[in-house]
């Protein structure tokens, strides 16, 4: 037995289709599973270990579609920033 699955893709994300042509399935179910790891159901590794690879070789799979895997705005990393000195101030 099968089943049909209908994707609906927002057109913002659609020149990224374009642009990287995705070929293989394991593009495609990256691709599927992205949303997941954006709003942070699931983590970059465990998205890899779904798909059966390395966490760095998922990181190069989003970085070539143009998808950051740091993705915080300037609020967030001012406040990694500030973070960061008040622990090496401690560390004096």
């Amino acid at each position: 037995m099968t089943q049909s699955v209908e994707v609906h893709i927002n057109s913002d994300i659609n020149p990224l289709f374009e642009r990287a042509k995705p070929t293989t399935e394991l593009f495609s179910k990256a691709l599927a599973l992205y949303p997941y790891v954006k709003n942070e159901t699931i983590s970059h590794g465990k998205a890899a270990e779904i798909l059966g690879i390395p966490k760095w070789d998922l990181i190069q799979i989003y970085g070539d579609f143009g998808f950051n895997y740091i993705d915080m705005d300037d609020e967030e990393w001012a406040q990694e920033l500030a973070a960061v000195k008040r622990i090496s101030e401690k560390c004096k």
